[in-house]
């Protein structure tokens, strides 16, 4: 994840990391942003990450307001 944020611009920093958290904030709250839901509970959630070279689509799992896992789509430089 981290080397596929530093290809589009985006370093390991408090604010890139305060960044990145209010990405997966906004998409939780948004429910324009769900791609898929699960019987038992489990939400998949997409976002754009925009940085200074480019942009990639993260992915986001949900369990009600907990946070499983996310992954970043795109960047294969």
């Amino acid at each position: 994840m981290l080397a596929q944020l530093n290809r589009v611009g985006i370093q390991d920093t408090p604010a890139s990391r305060e960044y990145i958290e209010k990405i997966l904030e906004d998409a939780f709250y948004d429910p324009t942003s769900t791609v898929s839901s699960s019987a038992d509970g489990f939400v998949t959630k997409e976002s754009l990450v925009m940085g200074p070279g480019g942009g990639v689509k993260l992915e986001s799992i949900w369990n009600g307001r907990q946070l499983i896992s996310a992954f970043v789509k795109g960047s294969m430089k």
